[in-house]
């Protein structure tokens, strides 16, 4: 999720390369930080899955086909601005080239 600049806020990364789910978030100062869950190999295996990240006030959860697979503590995370832009499918070498999402 980026802001009306443009300036990420929130970020959900699969990571082929660590066979890892990363959760990037603004934290106080403009810090980024990032809460990594891996090795996932069973995540990288060409079947559909069903991720849920559980963002509360003081950690993430991640659960993968309904399965907790771990929690990590997180410090206290910025305000997301809802008046900006939800992203897609963005490419590590092309991050220009995205599919934004158009909320109903």
């Amino acid at each position: 999720m980026q802001d009306v600049a443009g300036k990420e806020q929130l970020a959900v990364r699969l990571n082929g390369e660590s066979e890892s789910l990363e959760f990037i978030f603004s934290v106080r100062h403009s810090r980024r930080e990032i809460a990594v869950f891996s090795p996932l190999p069973f995540l990288f295996n060409a079947q559909w899955h069903r991720i849920l990240l559980h963002v509360s006030r003081s950690s993430v959860t991640l659960f993968v086909d309904c399965v907790r697979i771990g929690s990590q503590n997180t410090p206290p995370r910025e305000k997301v601005s809802l008046d900006g832009f939800t992203l897609i499918g963005k490419l590590k070498d092309d991050p220009v080239m995205a599919v934004p999402v158009g909320f109903i």
